[in-house]
C-alpha cells in the first residue's frame, strides 16, 4: 500500500471543494427597497451580513432567523433555490493557521473556514475489512464574530448555529463518499474561539464556531480510484 495515495489531507480537500451547499427556498417576497425576504428551512452558513454570489451577483444578508427568514440585499430578487460557495480548508497547526487568515485579511470569501488541526494520528488497517485508514481529527468550523461587543446569544445566532449546520452538512458529505455511517463523534461549541480565548489566544481573528472531534473510517470503495 502506498500510504500517500490515501492522504486524509488529500481527500478532505477534494471533498470540502466539490460540497453542495444549497439554500432552500420556500418563499420570496420583493420589498420594492431594493431587498427582498426569503423563507428557507435551511439557511446553511449564512448569518448577519455575509455577501454571496448566485450567478455573478452579489447580495448581502441583513437580517436572519436560522433556517426561518433572512432579509438580502441585491438583484435580481431570487426566488428559488441557490448554491453557497464552499468553505476554504485549511490543514495546519495553529501559527500556520494564523498566518493564512491574516494573509488573507482582504479576502471576501475567507470566512467561513474548516481548519484541520495539525498534528494528528492515522491509523492503517490491514485486517481485510472495510476500512483502509482510520484517522483522528479535529476539525474546527468558523466564522468571523464581534467578540468585544457581541453577546453570547449573538455569537450563538450568528456563529454557533451556521457553523453547526455546516459540520451537519460536512458530515453527510463524509458519509456519503468516504466513510458510511458515522456512529460516533463529538462536538464542541467554541464561542470567543479566536482573539483571547478564555483569556489566551488562539487565532489573531475574532471568531466563533464549533469543533468535531471524530474518527473517519475510509472505506476502500472510497479511495480505490486512486490506487495504482
Amino acid at each position: 500500500m502506498n500510504i500517500r495515495k490515501y492522504d486524509i489531507v488529500s481527500i478532505l480537500r477534494d471533498l470540502i471543494a466539490e460540497m453542495v451547499i444549497t439554500v432552500k427556498v420556500s418563499s420570496s417576497t420583493d420589498n420594492g427597497d431594493g431587498t427582498f425576504t426569503l423563507s428557507s428551512c435551511n439557511t446553511q452558513y449564512l448569518n448577519d451580513c455575509t455577501t454571496f454570489t448566485v450567478n455573478g451577483n452579489l447580495y448581502t444578508v441583513l437580517t436572519i432567523e436560522n433556517d426561518s427568514i433572512l432579509t438580502v440585499q441585491g438583484s435580481p430578487v431570487l426566488t428559488t433555490d441557490f448554491n453557497l460557495r464552499a468553505p476554504l480548508f485549511i490543514p495546519d497547526t495553529p501559527k500556520g493557521a494564523n498566518n493564512e487568515t491574516v494573509l488573507r485579511a482582504d479576502d471576501l470569501d475567507r470566512n467561513p473556514f474548516i481548519w484541520l488541526l495539525e498534528d494528528f494520528r492515522t491509523e492503517f488497517v490491514f485486517d481485510g475489512g472495510p476500512n483502509v485508514s482510520e484517522p483522528r481529527l479535529r476539525l474546527f468550523f468558523l466564522n468571523a464574530s464581534e467578540n468585544p461587543t457581541w453577546l453570547e446569544t449573538q455569537h450563538r445566532e450568528n456563529c454557533i448555529e451556521p457553523m453547526q449546520n455546516l459540520c451537519d452538512r460536512f458530515i453527510k458529505e463524509l458519509e456519503y463518499k468516504i466513510s458510511g455511517k458515522i456512529e460516533r463523534f463529538t462536538i464542541i461549541n467554541r464561542l470567543r474561539f479566536g482573539n483571547s480565548s478564555n483569556n489566551r489566544s488562539i487565532l489573531d481573528e475574532s471568531l466563533s464556531g464549533v469543533e468535531l472531534d471524530i474518527t473517519i473510517p475510509v472505506k476502500k470503495w472510497a479511495v480505490k480510484c486512486k490506487e495504482c
